[in-house]
């Protein structure tokens, strides 16, 4: 009897302990091997005290579940009815979120820039990131994906702004804001008119500060949407107008593969290249 009541208790004392190392050294039955029997043993013997799976784990991993598949809807319906806005049909791996989020310097970051968030799959990994007094601002034009972010996302640290990439300087001057220490995009640069992406480009520039850095990333065919035409679309030639470092590499698992772009020093100035060189390049 004292043999099975230390068996079923923890090993709480040295004494205890070696009497239970001592019965689980004994002969065990034919078909399972020593280790086998032993770890059977402590597994049952360790489940008297531990308990079934806590409840909160369980539903955790359910809301995960939940979550994944209602993001995977919405940005599914909202690609195929407004796919020039979204430019994508379906979220960024965790591959790509890990490349453009990884050249960042976040931890004393206090103002950092998210620009087409979507379904936030890179939205809550920055919060993960920057510093608890930081605050992140969300540009997200399309309404349904705002409303998604500000119901699914409960973050003090969060704003989330339903307005175009190229209202970005007015939007952070009217909320305070004068310069941003990271900007990561997700736009489908290549679908946007040009003089929204230039605005754009040109605003960042000016905000971000000099040891800032942008990252942008552009799917693997490179196309843009030119004159009703589609065209090859090389965003390294565009990138280097606005900053005077921009490194690429390519993520291959990722659907589609992308190409994610790492700037650094942004040119003031408006751009390194005269506006005749840059259309010889955007041609090439």
């Amino acid at each position: 009897m004292d043999r099975l009541i230390a068996m079923c208790e923890p090993p709480t004392s040295r004494g205890r302990s070696a009497k239970l190392a001592k019965c689980q050294g004994k002969r065990p039955r034919r078909g399972f091997p020593r280790s086998r029997r032993a770890s059977i043993n402590s597994r049952r013997q360790w489940a008297h005290v531990a308990g079934p799976l806590p409840l909160d784990r369980k539903w955790r991993e359910i809301q995960v579940e939940v979550t994944l598949k209602m993001d995977l809807t919405t940005f599914a319906i909202e690609a195929v009815s407004d796919f020039r806005t979204v430019g994508a049909v379906v979220p960024s791996s965790r591959y790509l979120s890990q490349a453009m989020l990884g050249p960042l310097s976040l931890e004393r970051a206090r103002v950092v820039v998210e620009v087409g968030p979507g379904t936030g799959a890179m939205t809550q990994r920055l919060l993960n990131l920057i510093p608890f007094d930081a605050t992140l601002l969300a540009f997200e034009i399309n309404s349904r994906f705002s409303r998604y972010l500000e119901s699914n996302i409960s973050d003090p640290r969060l704003v989330v702004i339903n307005a175009s990439a190229d209202t970005l300087e007015e939007e952070l001057h009217r909320r305070g804001y004068e310069s941003v220490d990271a900007v990561v995009s997700s736009l489908a640069l290549g679908l946007m008119p040009d003089r929204k992406r230039r605005t754009f480009l040109g605003e960042l520039a000016s905000l971000l500060g000099e040891a800032g850095v942008f990252t942008q990333y552009q799917y693997f065919h490179r196309l843009q949407m030119k004159n009703g035409r589609i065209r090859k679309f090389h965003l390294a030639h565009l990138l280097q107008v606005y900053f005077s470092s921009v490194q690429q590499r390519i993520i291959w698992r990722n659907l589609p593969p992308a190409f994610v772009f790492v700037c650094r020093g942004p040119l003031s100035s408006g751009g390194k290249l005269e506006r005749s060189h840059y259309h010889a390049l955007l041609k090439d």
